[in-house]
């Protein structure tokens, strides 16, 4: 049997009960131990079904339908689109809803599934391979060459509340270069900042985040629109001219 110090004081207290079991003291006080041990264990499942239930960890994720193909290689090469890179001020674990401009909280409870900029990251490059602007979309861990490189930053990402109501924002800025563009010309296609304010139903989480894969869709649908008119634009001539 194992020493009574190696076990919880509430199970020593009965286990020693139970020996004096046998004894007229013994009898009269075992029925009364009892029902305390039985009190106690239903007091402690109480309370952990109710801190389980009252604080559950929900997880969210961008999540809409990746677009039909809108353009037959309009630029020839491959993309590779570098991972965006989130701002020191947004946060990659916890979903942020800020009452006024400057402000932010946490909300502990609701998380992010993963980093939100590895999950734009990936949202874009699928897109961006569906939609056919280029002939191959690729992530930076690919072994493939590429011509183009597509790169971004998060700057704003969360919830706000304002007297204009609750609204998911989204804002970024991209670029995409040209490495076969002529010598002394800008290697720059594009870069552009966006901001994209959602309107939500209400300022609860899941509300909010919800709206930011709306947002998301949105920043992937103009980004595209974005691209394709730049490559209808004239190229630069050698020397800059």
């Amino acid at each position: 049997m194992l020493p009574l110090r190696s076990i919880p004081k509430q199970v020593a207290f009965l286990l020693v009960r139970i020996r004096g079991v046998g004894t007229s003291r013994g009898r009269s006080n075992f029925g009364r131990d009892m029902r305390r041990m039985l009190l106690y264990g239903a007091a402690l499942a109480a309370c952990g079904c109710a801190l389980t239930l009252r604080n559950p960890v929900v997880y969210h994720s961008f999540q809409y339908p990746a677009p039909k193909q809108t353009a037959t290689a309009v630029a020839r090469g491959t993309l590779m689109v570098y991972r965006f890179l989130l701002a020191p001020s947004v946060h990659s674990h916890f979903l942020v809803i800020s009452k006024e401009p400057g402000s932010q909280e946490a909300v502990n409870q609701h998380r992010w599934d993963r980093s939100p900029a590895d999950m734009i990251t990936e949202l874009i490059q699928r897109d961006l391979q569906e939609s056919g602007l280029f002939e191959k979309a690729v992530d930076q861990f690919s072994t493939a060459p590429y011509r183009y490189a597509l790169e971004g930053h998060i700057f704003d990402l969360g919830g706000l509340m304002s007297k204009e109501g609750a609204r998911a924002v989204l804002e970024t800025e991209v670029s995409l270069v040209d490495f076969e563009t002529p010598l002394r010309a800008d290697k720059t296609v594009m870069k552009k900042r966006y901001k994209i304010l959602i309107p939500c139903a209400n300022a609860e989480p899941d509300s909010i985040a919800a709206g930011l894969s709306q947002a998301a869709q949105e920043l992937s649908l103009r980004l595209q629109n974005d691209i394709q008119a730049s490559f209808k634009r004239p190229k630069p001539r050698e020397g800059g001219s």
